[in-house]
């Protein structure tokens, strides 16, 4: 998953399509990309021919995923809770 390939500090490249948009900051933890070849394969490319980028990229998204962890969802559904209850 998108998820997963930033918690080991992979850029992600995914097509833009509900969701994927949420996870993915375009430019920054990856690449979005318009539902056809030619925008899927320039921004392959990129990535493929960057390793500068890349590895900028994936540390980026590797500190977004944090927002993601276990921990992180436990503490809003808490904050919810707590909200809803008074």
């Amino acid at each position: 998953t998108f998820i997963e390939a930033a918690a080991v500090g992979l850029p992600a490249l995914g097509l833009a399509s509900p969701g994927v948009s949420d996870l993915i900051r375009d430019g920054e933890t990856g690449f979005v990309a318009q539902d056809n070849d030619f925008s899927f394969g320039l921004r392959f490319l990129r990535l493929a021919q960057d390793p500068d980028l890349r590895q900028r990229m994936g540390q980026a998204a590797q500190q977004d995923s944090t927002r993601y962890s276990a921990r992180a969802n436990a503490r809003s559904i808490l904050e919810l809770y707590q909200k809803v209850t008074g």
